[in-house]
């Protein structure tokens, strides 16, 4: 059974990438990741990863690498522990687009949250 952690808002997911990134796991990366909320809590971040490091932004990016795009409901969830990331996308609660083989190296660049 996963373990269900304290809810978060967008905001602080976004932000707390920051804290959660392993410089060493992302050498010759040069990407982009744009974040797209609808609803209550919602909008637009990209995070962009250069020369290991990392930087967040507000707003949206013109050529992102890769996009997500979800509620922000379902993305609160999903970092809680409450919504599996593979399941939403199958169920179509999150759109993925762009370097899908980034997206599955992004556990190991953001280290995941826990308790």
């Amino acid at each position: 059974m996963a373990t269900i952690l304290p809810r978060r808002t967008i905001k602080e997911i976004i932000y707390g990438m920051e804290g959660s990134f392993v410089p060493e796991n992302a050498a010759d990366l040069d990407v982009v990741i744009q974040y797209s909320f609808s609803g209550e809590g919602g909008g637009d971040y990209y995070v962009t990863v250069k020369d290991q490091k990392v930087a967040i932004h507000e707003g949206v990016h013109p050529t992102p690498t890769l996009t997500f795009i979800t509620s922000a409901e379902d993305y609160i969830m999903m970092d809680s522990g409450e919504l599996d990331g593979v399941k939403a996308f199958f169920a179509r609660k999150l759109k993925v687009q762009g370097d899908t083989k980034l997206a599955a190296k992004l556990p190991k660049i953001f280290k995941p949250r826990e308790i």
